[in-house]
């Protein structure tokens, strides 16, 4: 469906997150929070793409496609 699993995330500096497309549809997952600044794109059905978390602090995942898919990630 539609959401991240989990929800919320808590990665030491320097950890990543494979971002996986299990879904029937595209989804373009990106961040809202400048210190670990990314953008997926349009990430296809079975997609996996890796992303660094460098910097410390609250991140704030979304889906530019759904807007009710959010993830909070807590880097520390």
């Amino acid at each position: 469906g539609q959401q991240f699993t989990p929800r919320t995330l808590t990665l030491k500096i320097g950890d990543e997150i494979v971002f996986v497309n299990d879904d029937t549809g595209t989804h373009n997952v990106f961040s809202e929070s400048p210190a670990n600044s990314f953008d997926l794109k349009a990430q296809r059905p079975g997609t996996r793409t890796k992303v660094a978390f460098p910097n410390a602090g609250r991140v704030e995942v979304r889906c530019a496609i759904h807007p009710s898919m959010r993830l909070a990630v807590d880097v520390e």
